[in-house]
């Protein structure tokens, strides 16, 4: 099992290597599992069987051949590593600049690597939307007057398909702004039974009465389940991301165009056209 672990591990590098993408310890921990289950979630997909699967390997296995291939390759161009790379949250524009900006979205990651890597990865600068991890909530008041300049603010939650990351977003709806939806985008239980991902069994958890959930995603956690965003392929995170965050919103409600012909003159309403 070691000398098959060790070239997962060479095999998984080189493939992160070769996309050209930041990752962090955890995501390549779940591409060296998803490298040994290749041929199984092949044939699952092939018959269309949304799934989870235990990972095959310890955390601490891999840890240990990651550390005698650093030992003799030296540390991947691509590897995040913890607690040695800066992980200090957005600073918002000194104050005299904000009266000119508006800010579409915002996007507040669960896992704090995760949010570690998309700014690694430039997804931030790329896609003018500024990356926060939920220790670093409430949003600084700046960033929130930016995003009320906006039309059709939003803020995104990225969370795991866990009980606590389910909760997440109620949790952070409670003191987020009352005039900027919040959007949960996943994971869901129903997500990463779709894309086959590896996953944790860990005690059941005991209060899921709260949730709105589906039926077998209930029955999925209620089996003790549980789901990382580290465990979907950085590439292809980095793409879902790209889609979400470019995709159209959705249509402003009639209160919000109310307001806006209310506190605007008359012509405002090109512009306003524009803004849809």
């Amino acid at each position: 099992m070691h000398a098959l672990t060790t070239l997962a591990v060479n095999r998984s590098i080189t493939q992160l290597e070769q996309a050209g993408t930041r990752y962090i310890e955890e995501q390549l921990f779940y591409a060296v599992c998803h490298t040994l289950l290749a041929p199984l979630r092949v044939a699952l997909a092939k018959v269309r069987i949304a799934l989870t699967l235990p990972a095959p390997l310890s955390r601490a296995s891999v840890a240990r051949v990651l550390a005698r291939w650093i030992d003799h390759h030296g540390v991947p161009d691509g590897l995040l590593r913890s607690g040695l790379e800066p992980a200090g949250e957005v600073r918002p524009p000194p104050a005299a600049d904000l009266d000119r900006y508006g800010l579409p979205q915002v996007l507040v990651c669960q896992d704090t690597n995760i949010a570690l890597m998309l700014r690694a990865n430039a997804f931030d600068l790329e896609l003018a939307c500024p990356v926060f991890t939920a220790q670093a909530w409430p949003l600084p008041d700046p960033i929130i007057a930016m995003l009320r300049r906006a039309h059709r603010s939003r803020i995104m939650i990225l969370h795991d398909a866990s009980l606590s990351g389910l909760a997440l977003a109620r949790q952070l709806a409670a003191t987020a702004p009352p005039d900027i939806p919040l959007q949960p985008i996943g994971l869901r239980p129903r997500h990463a039974k779709t894309l086959r991902l590896c996953a944790q069994r860990r005690i059941p958890p005991s209060m899921l009465a709260d949730l709105a959930l589906a039926h077998d995603e209930r029955r999925w956690l209620q089996r003790g389940w549980q789901a990382e965003v580290a465990a979907v392929y950085p590439i292809k995170l980095l793409r879902a991301l790209r889609a979400i965050v470019s995709a159209t919103p959705q249509p402003v409600s009639w209160r919000t165009r109310w307001r806006f012909f209310v506190t605007s003159g008359f012509t405002s309403w090109p512009a306003w056209q524009e803004a849809l």
